[in-house]
């Protein structure tokens, strides 16, 4: 296979773009857009790079180039379930809080307009701070949003109610489904592990979300409708498949809210094992009152009420998630091969090696 990038004439960069080829020219003439290289023949030459970008500056008036890097893997979680009050956010939060425990860098990204995984973990969404809309609308760095929270390597980039306007106001857009994915290019390498909160809805942000996702977890809870909206999932999945480099489906469904001596919970647990097999979590989140309370506090559940069974719940379906898919294996195994040799630099030499 050729190693050659592919380029393309003004002509067929502008048809990518969706303007007039005189458009490209001018943007040019005016400084708006760097110069674009050139062939021997002095004909413009555009590399699918340049194409993003100019597509970048078409939706947002600004041009900020977008270069090749090295391939980086990033694991990118998205939690899903359109059928609200399924404990979505909650398991985001809680997950990303033990994750941050086992000395991962997290990075929580709230896609909910209501903007709870923010205030889940302390964070005044309702006062002027850049939020998810800046990043996905006005093409702000990721960077410039990202908060810290009070658990230690666990961070936030907030969203508010006006990210609910997200639908209409990137309707005229060009490839407005990749303004995530792209967005994701900009997080900082110390960043191990990224959680997306999606919405309750199947719109434009689920979209951006499932393309942009190495691993998709569905929080389902154990009621009457628990296979509710699930067909509807998949065949979002399955469209989005289609434009996606690789293929990806469910990773993980996670079972909230269980009660285990009700007949509801243990129909519906029935019907979710038999449908999804061993991509069901053997680690339940049954139903506590502490869970819901503790963001009223800002906290994370086991900081609110760290003996509850809420805590030891998500702490171990928290194990089972890291053991299972590998998250945080390449971080822990780097820090053991360290101090592997610090400690052989720390061991004295032997008797015999010293008379040598």
């Amino acid at each position: 296979m050729s190693n050659v990038r592919k380029t393309y004439t003004t002509r067929e960069a502008a048809a990518r773009v969706g303007v007039h080829e005189l458009t490209l020219r001018q943007w040019e003439l005016e400084g708006k857009i760097p110069r674009a290289s050139r062939n021997l023949q002095g004909n413009c030459l555009y590399s699918e790079e340049d194409i993003e970008n100019l597509l970048a500056y078409k939706n947002t008036g600004r041009y900020e180039k977008v270069t090749s890097l090295p391939p980086r893997h990033l694991e990118v979680i998205a939690f899903v379930n359109q059928k609200g009050g399924v404990a979505k956010t909650t398991t985001a939060v809680n997950l990303a809080a033990a994750f941050a425990r086992h000395d991962l860098n997290v990075l929580l990204i709230d896609l909910d307009p209501q903007g709870h995984a923010g205030l889940g973990l302390g964070i005044d969404i309702h006062t002027a701070i850049p939020t998810m809309y800046d990043v996905l609308i006005d093409g702000k760095n990721i960077n410039d949003i990202i908060i810290p929270t009070y658990i230690s390597r666990l961070y936030v980039a907030p969203s508010n109610i006006q990210l609910s306007t997200a639908d209409l106001v990137t309707s005229g857009m060009l490839h407005r489904n990749i303004l995530l994915k792209k967005a994701l290019r900009q997080v900082p390498p110390d960043f191990q592990l990224v959680l997306l909160d999606c919405p309750p809805t199947i719109g434009i942000l689920t979209y951006n979300a499932l393309i942009a996702c190495t691993k998709i977890f569905v929080p389902v809870e154990m009621d009457f409708y628990a296979l509710e909206g699930m067909s509807q999932l998949i065949d979002t999945i399955n469209l989005v498949n289609e434009v996606r480099d690789d293929p990806i489906d469910i990773t993980r469904v996670i079972v909230t809210k269980y009660e285990r001596h009700t007949k509801i919970a243990q129909a519906a647990l029935n019907n979710i094992q038999e449908f999804f097999g061993e991509r069901v979590c053997r680690t339940f989140i049954r139903k506590n009152t502490t869970i819901r309370e503790a963001p009223s506090e800002g906290k994370a559940i086991m900081d609110y009420a760290p003996h509850s069974t809420g805590a030891a719940d998500y702490a171990a379906l928290a194990e089972e998630v890291m053991e299972i898919e590998g998250i945080g294996r390449a971080s822990h195994e780097k820090k053991e091969s360290g101090a592997e040799c610090q400690a052989e630099l720390a061991t004295p030499p032997k008797e015999e090696e010293k008379q040598h």
